[in-house]
């Protein structure tokens, strides 16, 4: 059987009448294959800050940069990454 818990804190702020700031912090830990010789435990841990602007009623520009940080009990799963994002969303 496997378990997993997570938390996260969500902050947002408005910047002006048509845009807004976020930071995001979330931590996961799963464990897999508990009781087993294969158990196996992975910490997430994710950081995610955002800007989010409309330019009118229509259209809305949403850019973020993000980090993730993969920890395991297996050294071979670790791994770090950044991203950043571009979107832009157009509403009918």
């Amino acid at each position: 059987e496997d378990e997993q818990s997570a938390t996260s804190l969500n902050i947002k702020r408005r910047v002006s009448g048509r845009s807004s700031i976020s930071l995001n912090l979330s931590y996961t830990e799963t464990n897999l294959q508990i009781d087993t010789e294969l158990e196996r435990i992975d910490r997430y841990r994710r950081y995610q800050i955002a800007y989010q602007k409309s330019l009118n009623s229509a259209l809305l520009v949403n850019l973020a940069i993000s980090y993730l940080d993969r920890n395991s009990n297996s050294s071979i799963l670790n791994y770090q990454e950044g991203r950043i994002s571009a979107k832009i969303t157009k509403g009918f």
